[in-house]
């Protein structure tokens, strides 16, 4: 934040700012040498020189906040697209601005269909935009577990499809202005269904491990009861 707070005091007051800068020196130049005489041209001069100069260095600093703004533009773009986890971000319209790589694999999109695409609750009868939609939209998800107080952000539910066989763990957070008012948001989109599988047969594997060691513990606990009841022995 604090990056752009120092691009907008290097552009200062916009282009009529800068034409002001050089426009103005020059109509003193002008009307000074009319009015005073060409023994004060000199005066005027250094005045419109010295603005100009200013200007440039103004400039100068404008074109290197913009190198550092593509820089860490690109920076960022990398780190999204190179994370394991799917990305989404779209603004206050649900109009998606950012799908990263995982994102792609996740809901079988290709960015450029994707980017630009308002989508709401009504493109979940669109069969490409289906699943998307109900990541969303947890809401319209087929099963929602909350695992975050409703209203608060950020928002985490864990989502779980059938088609295709899926488990996912969805964070969304709001992003806001320097107002507070609030403008996109970005979601988080977490593969689990693999970690849901193993726990599961993990599970499964303790549960039947557990039946057939008692199998056979039943099985000598009721020779051991016959045996000391038979009389004969």
């Amino acid at each position: 934040m604090n990056f752009f707070k120092k691009l907008k005091e290097a552009w200062g007051p916009g282009i009529w700012g800068w034409l002001g800068l050089v426009v103005a020196p020059a109509v003193i130049f002008v009307i000074g040498g009319l009015l005073v005489g060409l023994g004060n041209v000199l005066v005027f001069s250094l005045a419109f020189l010295g603005s100009l100069f200013v200007a440039l260095i103004q400039l100068f600093k404008f074109s290197s906040l913009k190198s550092e703004a593509r820089f860490y533009s690109q920076y960022f773009k990398n780190v999204i697209s190179n994370l394991n986890d799917g990305v989404i971000f779209y603004d206050s319209d649900f109009k998606i601005t950012i799908f990263n790589e995982t994102a792609e694999r996740l809901f079988n999109l290709k960015s450029d269909e994707v980017l630009g695409q308002r989508v709401g609750p009504e493109r979940l009868t669109e069969k490409k935009y289906s699943f998307l939609t109900r990541v969303i939209f947890p809401s319209l998800a087929p099963s929602v577990v909350e695992r975050s107080v409703l209203g608060v952000f950020p928002q985490v539910v864990d989502l779980s499809f059938e088609e295709p066989k899926l488990e996912l763990r969805v964070t969304t957070n709001k992003l806001t202005d320097e107002a507070g008012r609030t403008v996109g948001f970005i979601k988080i989109v977490r593969d689990r269904t693999e970690e849901i599988s193993l726990a599961r047969d993990e599970t499964d594997f303790v549960t039947v491990a557990a039946h057939q060691l008692r199998t056979p513990l039943t099985a000598v606990k009721w020779t051991f009861e016959n045996l000391s009841s038979d009389d004969s022995l």
